[in-house]
C-alpha cells in the first residue's frame, strides 16, 4: 500500500507485518536492500547462563532464519565482551559477557554492525573496551559508537545496492572514561552532536543516528531526549533509533524522517526480574532503494521466560500496536506533549528513587548520594538548555499517527 501524504500509516498486511510507507515507490526504481534494527542486547547475567547452558543457538531457536534475512543486522550491544578489567564506579548494574557469546547470531550474508556507545560498553574499563572491539572485528561484525586511539571517526560505512549508508551512534546517558584511552565514548555535548551528525551526513546518502537516551522503565518520551532527536534530524539524519528506556515508546514522524523513541529491548536478562513491559521490543526493517528510505516494517517481538526470542502473535500484538498508537499520538499536539512531558517527569523521579534504593541497600547511602550527584552533574553539563522549533511549535501534520 501507497501513501503520498505526510502521514505513514501502519497496517497489517497478510505477512502479519506493520508497515510504514514513506514515498511513492513508483517513483523508486533500482536495487534495494534492508537494514535490520534491533533494540538492546546484552549478552551478560541471565543471557550469559541460557548460552553456557544451553547453547548458543538457544535464544533465537524460535525465530526463523528469514527474520535476520537483510543486507545489514545493526544490534545495540549493551555489555561488554572481555575476560579483563575491574568495574571503576559503583553502578547499580554492571554488563560483561564472554566474546563467544557473539556466536548466537546466525551466518548468512547479512553484515552485522553493533553500536557501542551506550552506558554499559565500558562497565569495566579500558582493557574490556578494547576487547568488546576486537571481539566483533574477529567475528566479522562492524562497529560504531566508540572514539579512541586508532578508531575510525564516525560514521560507520556500508555500501549497499539501494545507497550509502551511514550509522552514527551517540550515548547520552553513558559516563565516558577520561581522555587519552584506547577505546572510549564521546563526551561531546548535545549542541555538538548536531553538527557531527551534519557532518556525518555530508559523506553518505542515508543516514541513521542510534540515541543511547531516555528514561528506563518508562513508556513516556524524556523532552530532552525528544529535543536532540528531532535536532539530529534538522541536521540531517534520515532516521533515528533511540534506546535504553528497555520499553517501547512512541514513533514520529518529523521533517520526513522517522524517530523511534524507544525501540525496547531485543535480548536482555538483566537482574533475572525483567518487568513485563521489558519483554517486548520492535524491530525495525528499513528498505533502502535509490538513495533514499523506501518503506519501513516494524515486527513487535518478546523475550520467553526462558530467553528466548519470539515474534508476537495476536492479541499480543495488537495490544502493542495499540500502546505505541496511544504513545504516539502524543506527540502530535501541544496538550498531548505536556501530558507526555509530566509522565515523563513523574517515571524520571520515580524510577530514580528505585535504583537509588536499590544501590544504598547494596552499597551504602553516601556512596550511591556521591554515585548519584556525579552523574546529575555530568548530565546538566551536557545539556545546553536550547528548545528547538520542534519544541516550540509543533507541526501536527508533520507528526507520526499510528492508524
Amino acid at each position: 500500500m501507497t501513501v503520498k501524504h505526510s502521514r505513514p500509516r501502519v497496517h497489517h498486511p497478510f505477512d502479519g507485518e506493520w508497515t510504514l510507507d514513506l514515498r511513492d515507490e513508483d517513483g523508486v526504481s533500482g536495487d534495494r536492500c534492508t537494514v535490520l534494527f534491533l533494540g538492546d542486547v546484552a549478552l551478560a547475567e541471565g543471557i550469559a547462563e541460557t548460552i553456557e547452558w544451553n547453547g548458543p543457538e538457544h535464544p533465537f531457536q524460535h525465530l526463523s532464519d528469514q527474520f535476520f534475512d537483510a543486507d545489514v543486522v545493526c544490534f545495540n550491544l549493551e555489555c561488554c565482551l572481555s575476560r579483563r578489567g575491574q568495574t571503576w564506579e559503583p553502578k547499580p548494574v554492571t554488563l560483561r559477557g564472554l566474546p563467544e557469546y557473539l556466536q548466537v547470531f546466525p551466518r548468512q550474508n547479512q553484515q552485522y554492525v553493533a553500536n557501542v556507545a551506550n552506558n554499559h560498553f565500558l562497565d569495566y574499563g579500558e582493557d574490556a573496551a578494547v576487547d568488546t572491539l576486537r571481539a566483533l572485528q574477529e567475528n566479522g561484525m562492524g562497529y560504531f559508537g566508540a572514539i579512541g586511539k586508532g578508531i575510525e571517526e564516525q560514521p560507520f560505512v556500508v555500501h549497499t545496492r539501494g545507497g550509502c549508508l551511514g550509522l552514527l551512534g551517540f550515548a547520552p546517558a553513558s559516563h565516558p572514561l577520561s581522555h587519552g584511552c584506547k577505546a572510549n565514548l564521546s563526551s561531546a555535548r548535545r549542541d555538538e552532536l548536531a553538527d557531527i551528525t551534519a557532518a556525518a551526513k555530508r559523506k553518505v546518502e542515508i543516514l541513521f543516528v542510534c540515541l543511547h537516551q531516555g528514561t528506563e522503565h518508562s513508556p513516556y518520551v524524556d523532552p530532552a531526549a525528544r529535543r536532540l532527536s528531532t535536532r539530529l534530524v534538522e541536521a540531517g539524519a534520515d532516521g533515528v533509533i533511540c534506546h535504553h528506556p528497555h520499553v517501547v515508546q512512541a514513533i514520529e514522524k518529523y521533517r520526513g524522517a522517522l524517530i523511534f523513541h524507544s525501540i525496547g529491548d531485543f535480548l536482555i536478562g538483566v537482574g533475572q526480574r525483567p518487568r513485563l513491559s521489558a519483554a517486548v521490543g520492535l524491530a525495525v526493517r528499513a528498505t533502502l532503494a535509490s538513495g533514499r528510505i523506501a518503506r519501513v516494517d516494524v515486527e513487535p517481538i518478546r523475550v520467553s521466560e526462558s530467553l528466548q526470542m519470539e515474534l508476537l502473535c495476536d492479541p499480543q500484538r495488537e495490544r502493542v500496536h495499540n500502546l505505541v498508537d496511544e504513545l504516539s499520538r502524543l506527540t502530535q499536539s501541544r496538550l498531548g506533549l505536556l501530558r507526555n512531558n509530566l509522565g515523563a517527569r513523574a517515571r524520571w523521579l520515580g524510577d530514580k528513587t528505585s535504583a537509588f534504593g536499590e544501590m544504598a541497600r547494596r552499597k551504602g547511602v553516601w556512596p550511591s548520594a556521591a554515585y548519584y550527584a556525579k552523574r546529575i552533574a555530568a548530565m546538566l553539563q551536557k545539556h545546553t538548555g536550547e528548545r528547538t522549533e520542534a519544541e516550540e511549535t509543533p507541526d501536527v501534520a508533520g507528526r507520526h499517527r499510528v492508524e
